[in-house]
This record gives C-alpha cells, sequence and structure tokens, in this order.
C-alpha cells in the first residue's frame, strides 16, 4: 500500500523468455570499475544492441538460439570482442565480460525549476569535453529530475563541459552560464565521479520574427540570420531564416538583449534600422514570454524597373524573371500594382533579364528576343541598378505566331531551357515555361 503523499517502491525479476536466449556480463574500466553507457552488440542469428548499466552490466536480450560474437564496437583494451558465445533458448549466457584500456567515470546530478522543488522533466543533459568539445554522452532527465552522463573520460582535457535542455525552459551550462564561452568545468574526484552537478531552470524566453526587403518579399538566402546579443553584446544565440524568411530562437533566459539582422548583399541593421551596437536599443524578454521582432532590410546590391506597354502604361499582370550567366534556373519576381520589380540583394556578376505576360510577346531586357542577343547587365559589388525596363508591344504571345514570324528564336528558347538542338527533331510543350492562351505543342525541325 502506498500512503497518502507518500512512495513506495517495488522490484520485479522477468524470467527469460522461452523462445530466446540472453548474454550478460560487465564492462571494466583500466580503472577496475564497471562503466557506465558503454555500447553492447551481437552478431550472430540476432543482432542486437544494448547499454551498460551505471554498475558496468549489461544485458543482451531476444536473442535466438545459436553461435555470437558479442562485442564493444566504440572501444579499447585487452577484452572488446568475444567469440563463440553459446545462447540457448530460456537460458542466460552470463559472465561474458570485458577490460577497456581506458578509465571513465560519471557525472550526475538533478534537474529542478530554478527557485522551486519541481523537479523537470522530458528535457536531457549534455557532457562534452571541456577543452576540444568532443561528444561524451546525452542522457535524459528521469521523473524525478535525475541524470546520470556515463562513459566520461577520466582524463577528459580540462573537465566535462555540461549543459541542460528541457521542454519549455531556458538551456543552461552548469552553474547557470547561458552559452558556451561562458561555460564552467566539472571536474571528476578520484574515483573518476562528479555529483550533485544540478541545475535550475528557468522558463524560457523567446523571440521568432520575419525579415524582408522593402517590398516584403522574404530574404531567405542562406546567410540570412537574427542574432540576439546579451546587453553588453558578450552573448549571443542566433538563427537562420526558413524558406519564409522567419527565424526563431526559442530557450532564452529573460532578460534585456540588443537584436541583429544581417543577410548576404544586404546592409546588416539592430531592431529598429539601428544601423550598430553602440546606438542599438534594448529589448525586454519576459520570462515565458515570446516576442516577436520583424525587420526591412536594405540592400547593398539590387536590380530593378517597370514594366510597362507601348504607351507607358503599366503592366501589371507580368514577371520577370533573373538569369545569371551559365544558369538556367532563374529568379522570378511578379511586378507590383504599378508594374515595378526589384531583385534585392543579389550576387555581384553577369545576368539576362526577361519579362513575360499573358497578354504580350516576351522581351529581354533593352527590347532584345532571343537568349543568344540578350544584352547582359554586369552588376558589381554594391551597386543598385535602377531603370532596367521593359515595353512590351501589343503583339500576342502565342508561341506558334512568335517563332513563325521571327519574334522568337525558337533553338534560342530550346537551348536555354537545357533540352539541346543536336537532334533531327525536337519535341516540346512550352505551356509550362510559356504563359500563352493556347496551350500545344511544338515541333522544331534542325534544318
Amino acid at each position: 500500500s502506498i500512503p497518502e503523499g507518500g512512495m513506495a517502491n517495488e522490484d520485479f525479476a522477468l524470467a527469460a523468455r522461452s523462445n530466446v536466449g540472453r548474454v550478460s556480463g560487465t564492462v571494466i574500466g583500466a580503472n577496475g570499475r564497471g562503466v557506465y553507457r558503454i555500447q553492447v552488440r551481437s552478431e550472430g542469428p540476432s543482432s542486437r544492441t544494448t547499454y551498460t548499466y551505471p554498475d558496468g552490466t549489461y544485458i543482451l536480450s531476444n536473442l535466438s538460439a545459436g553461435t555470437y560474437r558479442i562485442y564493444l564496437q566504440n572501444e579499447t583494451g585487452p577484452t572488446i570482442e568475444n567469440l563463440n558465445v553459446q545462447v540457448t533458448n530460456g537460458e542466460t549466457t552470463g559472465g561474458v565480460d570485458f577490460a577497456l584500456d581506458q578509465s571513465y567515470g560519471a557525472v550526475s546530478g538533478t534537474v529542478f525549476e530554478k527557485g522551486a522543488v519541481n523537479p523537470v522533466r522530458k528535457g536531457s543533459v549534455r557532457g562534452d569535453v571541456f577543452e576540444t568539445g568532443g561528444y561524451i554522452d546525452e542522457a535524459d532527465i528521469g521523473s524525478q529530475g535525475n541524470y546520470i552522463i556515463g562513459r566520461v573520460p577520466i582524463d577528459a582535457t580540462g573537465g566535462v563541459r555540461a549543459r541542460a535542455t528541457a521542454d519549455g525552459y531556458a538551456s543552461v551550462y552548469w552553474m547557470d552560464s547561458p552559452i558556451l564561452e561562458t561555460a564552467n568545468a566539472v571536474t571528476l574526484d578520484a574515483s573518476g565521479d562528479a555529483g550533485g552537478i544540478d541545475f535550475g531552470l528557468d522558463f524560457e524566453a523567446s523571440l521568432f520574427g520575419r525579415i524582408t526587403d522593402f517590398f516584403g518579399t522574404p530574404i531567405k538566402n542562406s546567410n540570412a540570420n537574427a542574432t540576439l546579443l546579451e546587453a553588453s553584446g558578450g552573448i549571443s544565440f542566433s538563427d537562420s531564416v526558413n524558406a519564409n524568411g522567419w527565424y526563431e530562437i526559442p530557450q532564452l533566459p529573460a532578460g534585456d538583449y540588443r537584436l541583429r539582422f544581417s543577410a548576404s548583399y544586404f546592409t546588416t541593421q539592430y531592431y529598429n534600422g539601428v544601423p550598430d551596437l553602440a546606438s542599438a536599443e534594448l529589448i525586454t524578454l519576459p520570462i515565458g514570454g515570446s516576442e516577436q521582432f520583424d525587420a526591412v532590410l536594405n540592400p547593398n546590391t539590387a536590380i530593378g524597373g517597370i514594366v510597362t506597354d507601348a504607351s507607358g502604361n503599366p503592366v501589371t499582370n507580368a514577371f520577370v524573371d533573373l538569369y545569371r550567366v551559365g544558369d538556367l534556373n532563374p529568379s522570378r519576381l511578379y511586378v507590383n500594382g504599378n508594374g515595378q520589380y526589384s531583385f534585392q540583394g543579389i550576387a555581384p556578376g553577369d545576368y539576362r533579364l526577361r519579362a513575360y505576360s499573358p497578354d504580350y510577346a516576351p522581351r529581354w531586357w533593352l527590347g532584345q528576343t532571343s537568349a543568344t542577343s540578350a544584352t547582359i547587365l554586369t552588376l558589381e559589388s554594391n551597386e543598385i541598378r535602377g531603370g532596367i525596363d521593359f515595353v512590351f508591344s501589343s503583339r500576342s504571345s502565342n508561341v506558334y505566331d512568335l517563332i513563325a514570324d521571327g519574334t522568337i528564336d525558337a533553338f534560342d528558347l530550346i537551348e536555354l531551357l537545357g533540352l539541346g538542338t543536336d537532334s533531327a527533331s525536337t519535341f516540346f510543350d512550352f505551356s509550362q515555361y510559356w504563359m500563352s492562351t493556347t496551350s500545344k505543342s511544338f515541333r522544331v525541325e534542325n534544318e
């Protein structure tokens, strides 16, 4: 029975299943101690993997009868494999032991909510070699907030760096350091252990937002990110944007920060458009709060213009493709309600541009009608190129008419699309690339 507000412990001994067998043993380190969290594997009729318990013992279960090799895949030492281990159904083959040439210890402790006695659950504590950063182990936090990191090398250079992480809480290194640079080392005692390495976690603060250009287009290049700096500028957290320009930085300690936004070929700025750290204003993240901070970045490089008809009226149902010379995959922008477009934050280099509309013949920049005759635009570093305009005629963009009267060069188009023109004839459905009122297939004879 369990008294009100109390606990009771009950042990169970499980018998081996009659249709399979087991193998058990102990893994001993060079210091004569059992080693926790060593991976043990079987090779034979059944492939199984398990890990040693805190006292160094292990049990490999659910093994079909037969002859096995039991081994340690990731270790070195005088005994890291046992050959010809016989397994019998319904029985446990014991004494399959291992000896290592490395001494190991463990790091253990408890994770609580800061300032409370409530244990933190559904999290983990990770250990790394302090000076080299080499991974040691990651332990789940138990129902009472307890954890044990095993397989800790006693000679770990500089000790161990331990970090606690849990859903809904701010991640911290031991002794309340929020980042790697200020983490404190856990040192092992003479026996190779470090106990009482406890953590107090605060509920997390978080922030999120979107980074766009001044047209509202999300900036999604691989180097676009938001970086959160501690008030003095020394501690930082960051996240890169996703395909829609959004970022999120979770599991933060509450407090005052400065927020920086940056992206390749855009001008770096701090929150509210401030250009430098010295004048950046502080933002406050409350415990348990989630705040949104967006940014609009100004480009260091850009190509832009307007698309009009022959009378100078904006064409609003059009888009512009930007081809980097040598690349058949364009960047595409639809014009706004004034017929304007702007490619922002693009890499310097050579480009071709082409405009499309369902009501007009497509046009390359400066009125050219084919890829081979298209004018190349060279964009320099830190250059903003405006006035890259397109003027459509009133001609319909039906692909048959355009090729028939020479408005476009069919072979140029096919070559641009990477289809090749060296065969006797080429069949291609232009409808997937062409904004046309008529969807048909077209045959080009190579004469």
